[in-house]
């Protein structure tokens, strides 16, 4: 473990590292490390008032994973989405009722995909809104650019 100058004290430094590290870490998307890290970093970020922010994050572990899915297919499986979201909640070492587990099963699959793209789409500081059309018929979602043209027809609802 480095140092730092005598001034602040070689604590600061690690602290700033171990803040650099949890958010290089949830950026890449490493769930397993990144629950590891909140557990070993809980007292810090309670104390510096951190720890509503961090559990925000955790519940964006699903969102950052469908998005992820999405920058690759254009259409998805609702049931390999639920199993990606499930894999991704075991890795946090939790259950389908802990903090990401609000998208198990397809139906929740179902509620998180259309959330997002009607969060996204209301919301005008998103550059790259999310769009989706769910196809209950054949249990696909299917990802699309955010249009928002004028018959009003907009990526973010059912079919």
């Amino acid at each position: 473990a480095g140092g730092g100058g005598r001034g602040q004290g070689p604590g600061v430094a690690a602290q700033l590292a171990r803040y650099h590290e949890l958010v290089s870490t949830y950026l890449s998307g490493n769930a397993g490390h990144f629950a590891r890290l909140l557990g070993e970093m809980a007292g810090t970020l309670r104390s510096d008032g951190n720890q509503g922010l961090a559990r925000h994050l955790v519940g964006r572990l699903g969102y950052r994973a469908v998005r992820r899915v999405a920058s690759v297919y254009s259409v998805a499986g609702l049931d390999a989405l639920s199993g990606r979201l499930s894999d991704l909640i075991a890795e946090m070492g939790g259950s389908a009722s802990s903090g990401a587990g609000h998208a198990v099963g397809v139906a929740g699959v179902e509620d998180l995909v259309l959330g997002m793209a009607a969060a996204d789409s209301s919301d005008p500081l998103v550059v790259d809104p999310f769009a989706a059309r769910v196809d209950q018929s054949t249990g696909t979602v299917a990802f699309a650019l955010y249009e928002d043209d004028d018959d009003g027809d907009e990526w973010d609802s059912a079919s």
